[in-house]
C-alpha cells in the first residue's frame, strides 16, 4: 500500500485514486489551488475485506431479496463492528500524519467516479471538520461502507455497474473554513449554452448546497465577458459551519447581508478560474470552489454530464453514403491502411495532372493524405477534405454541388463553411488564378480527348493485369513478393490518371444533367435524371453481380447440380462441381 499525493507517479494515481482522488491529484499538479490532501488506495480496503472474510458476507447480503435500505444499514454495522488488521491501522495512522492538520475532511473516492459517464455525486459519503485520529479512522470506514448506500447501489443498478468488489479509495484533505463557496458549472447545463458559466453560491460551507439543503444565489455570466446576465438571490436563513472543536458540521441560524453571495471581484476570480480549468481538462467541468479570508480554493472538479460542446477544436464533417458501396461491412485496419495510402497517392497525382504547382501540392498534403477515415470497422469519407480537392478547379460553387450529388450527401454545406475550407494560398494572387485558369483548360482537354485516353488506360492495365496475376506467389518468398508489389505499384498505382480524370468528368456531367433536368422537366419527379441513365450497359462494376446470376441460373436448371453445390461444404464445392458432370458450371465460375 502507497500513499497517494501531488508527487506520486501518475500510473499510480490513475489506476488508485478513484474519480475525486484522481482529480485532486491532476489538479494540484496543475498548479491549482487545492487543499492539501493524500489518497488513500483501495488496496486498504481489499485488505481489510480479505482478513475479515467480508467478500462473502457482502455477496450473501446483495444476493439477497433484501431492500438496498436495509443492506446498507447491515453492511455499514458490519464494517464498523469489524476491527482493522493491524497493517491496515498502521497505514492509515500513517496517511494521518503525514497529512499534518488540525481539521481534515474524509472523502469516498470510488474508482470510476466522476467520469463523464457516471458522476456518483451525492452517492458517496464525506465526513467533515474531522480533528484527530480516532475519528479519522470510524470515517474512513463509513466511506468505505457508503460505496454499499442504498443510493449508490440503485445507481450502480441502474447504470449496469457491477455490485461486487466495488474499489474505494479514501481522500484526507484539510479542511477549508470557508465563509462562502459553491459550485460553478463552466457551461450551462440547462440551456447546453457553451459560453455561459452557470454558478450557484452560499454563505459558509457549501455542504448546505451540494446536499440540496440551501437555495443559494444564481448567477448566469458571459463567458467571454464576465458580465452577470442573470442574477437571482435567494433567502438565506441557515449557515452551515464547523470548528475545530469536535462538532463537526453544524447549522446556525444566519440573517443574510444585503446583497448577493458573491461580489464582483470574487466572480471575477470564478470566471478566470473556469476558464483554467476548463483549458486543462479540454471539457466543460462541474467545479466545487471555497473562499476562506478571501482566497479561493477548489475543491473538486469532474465533467458536466450534460452533453455541452464548447465549440472549440476543428470542425470535420465524416460521411459514408458513397463510398458504403465499395467498404461494404466492417474494414480491418490493414485493408484500412492501404485504402488511405491509394487514395492520397492517386489524389496527388490529379493534383501534378492539372498542373497544380509542387510547392502547392505540398502545402495540401496534410488532407491529401486523409480523405479517408475508420470509424468502429467502417470507412467514411473526410467531407470537407474533396470540398478541398475540388477548389483547384475553377467553379468551385457549383463543383461542390456536383460533388455532394456524386456522393449522395443529404445536405450541402453551407456556404460560409465551405469559403472558410478553402485551401488559402492557392486563391488570392494573380499568378494563382493565373495557373488555375490554365488547370480548367487542362481539364478541358481530357474533356475532348477522354476516350483516348481510357482506352490506352486498359490496354496498358490488362497487360499488366495478366502479367501479375499468374505470378506464382505461393511459391515466392516473402522479399520477392514485396519486390513485385513495388512494381506493381509503379506500373499500376502510378499510372492512375485515366480513372481520376474520369471520375471528375462524371462528376461534373452528371452534376450538369441533374441540374438541367431539373430546370426543363422539374415535372416529372426529382429522380427523373436517374432514370434516364438506369439501364445502361457497359458498367463494368455490375458485371460480377450478372454473371454470378447466370450462374445461378444456370445451377438451378441442371438437374442434381443445385443439391451438390448446397449438401457439400463450402471448402469442398469447387473441387466437388471439377469432378461432376457439370463442367460448363464448373467453367463459369472459374472464368
Amino acid at each position: 500500500m502507497y500513499l497517494i499525493n501531488s508527487e506520486t507517479i501518475s500510473t499510480y494515481a490513475q489506476r488508485n485514486a478513484g474519480g475525486k482522488g484522481l482529480n485532486l491529484y491532476y489538479m494540484a499538479k496543475a498548479g491549482f489551488e487545492v487543499p492539501k490532501f493524500v489518497v488513500i488506495p483501495p488496496h486498504a480496503l481489499r485488505i481489510f475485506k480479505e482478513k475479515n472474510d467480508l467478500d462473502n458476507k457482502i455477496t450473501t447480503l446483495l444476493t439477497s431479496q433484501a431492500k438496498e435500505s436495509q443492506i446498507e444499514e447491515t453492511i455499514e454495522k458490519l464494517f464498523l463492528d469489524t476491527e482493522l488488521p493491524i497493517e491496515v491501522t498502521d497505514f492509515l495512522k500513517k496517511a494521518y500524519e503525514e497529512l499534518s492538520c488540525d481539521c481534515i475532511s474524509v472523502r469516498s473516492s470510488a474508482l470510476g467516479e466522476d467520469s463523464g459517464a457516471h458522476s456518483f455525486a451525492g452517492q458517496l459519503s464525506s465526513y467533515l471538520y474531522i480533528i484527530d485520529q480516532e475519528q479519522t479512522l470510524l470515517s474512513i470506514k463509513k466511506c468505505w461502507a457508503s460505496a454499499y448506500s442504498a443510493r449508490s447501489l440503485v445507481y450502480r443498478k441502474q447504470n449496469n455497474l457491477p455490485l461486487e468488489n466495488i474499489e474505494v479509495a479514501v481522500v484526507l484533505q484539510k479542511m477549508i473554513f470557508s465563509q462562502k463557496s459553491g459550485v460553478l458549472f463552466t457551461g450551462n447545463p440547462i440551456t447546453k449554452n457553451p459560453h455561459q458559466l452557470i454558478i450557484n453560491a452560499v454563505h459558509g460551507v457549501g455542504e448546505g448546497l451540494v446536499g440540496g439543503h440551501l437555495a443559494g444565489d444564481n448567477f448566469v455570466v458571459d463567458k467571454k465577458s464576465g458580465k452577470v446576465e442573470e442574477i437571482e438571490i435567494n433567502e438565506q436563513k441557515t449557515i452551515f459551519t464547523g470548528g475545530s472543536d469536535g462538532k463537526g458540521l453544524v447549522t446556525e441560524t444566519y440573517d443574510k447581508k444585503e446583497g448577493p453571495a458573491l461580489t464582483d471581484q470574487e466572480i471575477a476570480q470564478l470566471v478566470e478560474l473556469a476558464d483554467k480549468v476548463e483549458r486543462y481538462y479540454q471539457f466543460p467541468q462541474d467545479i466545487e470552489f471555497a473562499f476562506e479570508e478571501g482566497k479561493l480554493y477548489l475543491l473538486q472538479s469532474r465533467p458536466i454530464t450534460t452533453e455541452i460542446h464548447n465549440g472549440q477544436g476543428k470542425l470535420f464533417i465524416w460521411d459514408n453514403s458513397n463510398i458504403v458501396e465499395s467498404y461494404g461491412g466492417i474494414t480491418k485496419p490493414l485493408t484500412f491502411g492501404f485504402a488511405r495510402y491509394v487514395y492520397h497517392q492517386v489524389y496527388v497525382q490529379f493534383c501534378e495532372i492539372l498542373m497544380v504547382p509542387q510547392g502547392q501540392i505540398r502545402k495540401m498534403d496534410s488532407f491529401l493524405k486523409n480523405m479517408l477515415g475508420l470509424f468502429y470497422g467502417r470507412v467514411y469519407y473526410n467531407l470537407l477534405n474533396w470540398y478541398k480537392l475540388t477548389n483547384i478547379l475553377p467553379g468551385y460553387k457549383f463543383n461542390r454541388k456536383f460533388m455532394e450529388t456524386m456522393m449522395g450527401t443529404d445536405e450541402s454545406l453551407g456556404d460560409e463553411i465551405a469559403d472558410r475550407i478553402r485551401p488559402p494560398e492557392y486563391q488570392q494572387t494573380l499568378g494563382a488564378k493565373v495557373k488555375k485558369f490554365f488547370s480548367g483548360l487542362k481539364f478541358f482537354y481530357y474533356h475532348l480527348n477522354i476516350q483516348n485516353i481510357v482506352d490506352k488506360f486498359l490496354s496498358d492495365f490488362y497487360f499488366y493485369y495478366n502479367q501479375y496475376r499468374k505470378l506464382p506467389l505461393d511459391q515466392m518468398t516473402a522479399d520477392e513478393i514485396y519486390d513485385q508489389y513495388r512494381a506493381l505499384e509503379k506500373d499500376l498505382l502510378w499510372r492512375w490518371h485515366a480513372p481520376i480524370i474520369n471520375d471528375f468528368l462524371c462528376m461534373v456531367h452528371f452534376g450538369i444533367f441533374k441540374a438541367l433536368t431539373g430546370k426543363w422537366l422539374s415535372h416529372l419527379g426529382d429522380n427523373f435524371h436517374n432514370d434516364l441513365l438506369a439501364g445502361n450497359g457497359n458498367l463494368e462494376s455490375a458485371e460480377p453481380t450478372k454473371r454470378l446470376i447466370q450462374i445461378t441460373g444456370m445451377i438451378c436448371h441442371q438437374e442434381g447440380c443445385k443439391e451438390l453445390i448446397l449438401n457439400t461444404h463450402k471448402e469442398e464445392a469447387l473441387e466437388a462441381l471439377s469432378q461432376s458432370p457439370y463442367r460448363d458450371v464448373y467453367a463459369a465460375i472459374l472464368d
